[in-house]
């Protein structure tokens, strides 16, 4: 997984989306949410509670709407990153 730094949210942002491991199962396990991932193992199909308390018990968060719009301003100067922050996958 990879990350970048948000300078103006003083805090790392994952790249990618989450993806299947045994950090995550065992997460997933503490928490009692059933995990379903596809073919390239990216978790899917969970609600948004289920998703909350997964990434709460992995010490991370959901970006909000507007710390996701400070993190595309600040990146409006770096395509690469800009584009994997706007993309379909991204957003899941």
């Amino acid at each position: 997984m990879s990350y970048i730094y948000s300078h103006q949210l003083k805090k790392y942002v994952a790249l990618q989306p989450l993806t299947v491991s045994s950090r995550v199962i065992r997460a997933a396990k503490q928490v009692g949410v059933q995990l379903n991932w596809n073919q390239a193992g990216v978790i899917n199909h969970l609600t948004f509670l289920q998703a909350k308390k997964l990434l709460e018990q992995l010490g991370s968060s959901f970006l909000s709407t507007e710390d996701y719009i400070i993190l595309l301003r600040e990146n409006l100067t770096q395509p690469d990153i800009y584009k994997k922050i706007t993309s379909k996958e991204y957003a899941e």
